[in-house]
């Protein structure tokens, strides 16, 4: 054995104009819900993301608000 888990899976499509990413979310039996996606700016996970112009990779509230308050 490898170490690996079969905690249950599913791929998570996320589509923004042209752009698109599958991600994969996985099921936690204990907790009897989805476990956190992460954040692709600093690893943290949530389950609320925001998403750029310029890609489809996931922010968290904190990431998105600090990269939002750079544009301007």
């Amino acid at each position: 054995m490898d170490g690996a888990t079969n905690a249950p899976a599913d791929g998570l499509l996320i589509m923004r104009g042209l752009m698109y990413a599958i991600d994969t979310v996985y099921w936690n039996p204990l907790r009897k819900q989805f476990d956190p996606l992460a954040c692709s700016a600093c690893g943290e996970g949530a389950f609320s993301f925001a998403f750029t112009n310029d890609d489809v990779q996931p922010l968290c509230p904190t990431r998105a608000a600090s990269r939002q308050s750079r544009r301007f």
